[in-house]
């Protein structure tokens, strides 16, 4: 770059530079890394002009006193390339970034930064549309996996955060509250397969009081309303079975454990300890014909009384 020459190739269409070249304002100016090639004022960069590093890193543009300002075109020295408004000499109003690995952001820029409305697309097929911070997703916005995952709903910080909803792939839809990525909150969850779980959940899973129904829509189907811990019934709970056998009592780690009450439909009635989902221990046993076993039960077997 010692000899300068005003002969220069347009990369990209903001301007025409031949013409610029003809203009009384053009000039040239040599800086310690760079070499601009465009029209001047009181010795500033002003007007249409391009300026090329010796890193191979270009800008071609309008500038205001000495800065990017308008719109221009800024290919970096690691190929990726910006086009669109600048304000001081940073991206700021609409511009569309192209990444040398392919990616696209097409939106709002504030002061350097992705901030407003704008689309992303990655290399592997996912995006994002939405409202932007601080160059990250913020905001209401809508991400689509390339499996087919769909989100739609609040960000902060690039993390599903407030109220969305997870359209999976596999028909699974979750609607509800987040926090820092995760389903955090009341939220409702629906399988495919038409069960559905309505209630709080912590971390991503269910946590806390909520009701599980195996079929949505059925009032004859196996169905569990109580307390979970992290996505076992753990606590509290009344468990109905299709069949209209019900228990009512406490879990621990999905198992009933602990003392509960079980009622069968042929009338039958057991209210005593429970141990890994079997009878075992203290309880009480009543038959349909009136017949009553009251003492220790062991696997399921009345031992008697002692």
């Amino acid at each position: 770059m010692d000899e300068i020459t005003d002969d220069y190739t347009m990369e990209s269409n903001m301007f025409d530079y031949e013409q610029i070249k003809a203009g009384e304002n053009f000039g040239l100016k040599k800086y310690q890394d760079a070499v601009y090639r465009g029209e001047l004022r009181n010795g500033k960069r002003h007007g249409f002009g391009v300026m090329v590093y010796r890193k191979n890193r270009v800008y071609e543009g309008q500038w205001a006193d000495d800065y990017r300002e308008g719109k221009g075109m800024e290919r970096y020295s690691n190929g990726n390339k910006y086009e669109g408004d600048f304000v001081k000499g940073k991206a700021h109003g609409k511009g569309v970034y192209h990444w040398a690995n392919g990616e696209v952001y097409d939106g709002e820029w504030l002061n350097g930064v992705k901030d407003g409305y704008g689309m992303w697309r990655g290399i592997f097929g996912d995006s994002y549309l939405g409202q932007w911070k601080n160059s990250k997703a913020d905001g209401h916005g809508v991400h689509q996996w390339k499996n087919g995952d769909r989100y739609e709903g609040s960000w902060v910080n690039c993390l599903k955060h407030g109220k969305g909803s997870d359209i999976f792939a596999n028909g699974d839809v979750y609607t509800g509250n987040y926090a820092f990525g995760k389903a955090d909150g009341k939220g409702v969850y629906k399988w495919k397969n038409g069960s559905i779980y309505q209630g709080e959940f912590k971390e991503g899973m269910k946590h806390g009081r909520g009701e599980w129904k195996k079929v949505a829509n059925s009032s004859k189907c196996n169905r569990f309303e109580g307390m979970y811990s992290f996505d076992k019934k753990n606590g509290q709970g009344q468990f109905t079975w299709e069949s209209g056998n019900i228990y009512n009592g406490n879990y621990v780690n999905d198992e009933r454990f602990g003392y509960g009450e079980m009622y069968w439909t042929d009338g039958s009635v057991y209210k005593g300890e429970w141990k890994k989902g079997i009878q075992h221990g203290r309880g009480v046993m009543t038959f349909p014909d009136g017949r009553i076993k009251d003492g220790y039960f062991e696997n399921n077997v009345f031992k008697g009384n002692t």
